[in-house]
């Protein structure tokens, strides 16, 4: 049976995929048109959040650092839902905010370039270039995915993906995998988490 945080996350990548369709060149008027008509009644991310907020009780823990949540914490608060839509350029969604998510994070510019593996130069002239996109999206999918199990804590979820050592991984953290391009292994561990909790 499929979990409601992972069929929130599906809806969420579906709508960021019709998104990425709708700026596609090689798209024709026609099918663009229909995307745009689509977007237009999808939910939003919050909007997801807030359908399966309540199923989704949250529990275990990612090794020492405890991400389950608490009694009556697994309902997604509004602020902490809209997250991702924060760090969205304005007026350039899909597009991503280097800036914004250097602010959410505590990070700067040097620190956000070397793990992208770019310049500073990139990030602050060409926010965004193909490979900057995509790091920040890896990244906030491990972020949101450990968001969904902690029952909606943010904070949590941000120290768990920057300071956590992951035994399994050689005592890095989920940050440093996702540098090294394995978001999707620290992903499928979350899951797990998310498998072991159900069973």
């Amino acid at each position: 049976m499929t979990l409601p945080a992972k069929r929130a996350r599906a809806l969420r990548s579906a709508g960021e995929f019709i998104k990425e369709l709708i700026n596609a060149d090689e798209l024709s008027g026609e099918r663009r048109r229909k995307a745009q008509v689509i977007m237009r009644h999808y939910p939003s991310a919050a909007e997801i959040d807030r359908q399966f907020g309540k199923e989704n009780v949250a529990a275990g823990s990612f090794s020492s650092t405890n991400l389950s949540s608490e009694a009556g914490s697994s309902i997604l608060s509004q602020h902490d839902a809209k997250f991702i839509e924060d760090l969205q350029e304005v007026g350039l969604a899909p597009m991503l905010s280097p800036t914004r998510y250097i602010s959410l994070l505590g990070i700067d510019a040097k620190t956000l370039a070397q793990n992208a593996r770019v310049t500073v130069n990139a990030v602050i002239k060409t926010p965004g270039a193909a490979n900057i996109q995509r790091y920040l999206r890896n990244n906030l999918c491990v972020i949101k995915a450990a968001y969904d199990l902690s029952g909606g804590d943010l904070p949590k979820s941000l120290h768990w993906f920057r300071t956590e050592p992951l035994p399994m991984f050689g005592q890095r953290t989920p940050e440093q995998m996702v540098c090294a391009g394995r978001a999707d292994d620290v992903i499928r561990l979350i899951d797990s988490f998310h498998a072991g909790a159900a069973g």
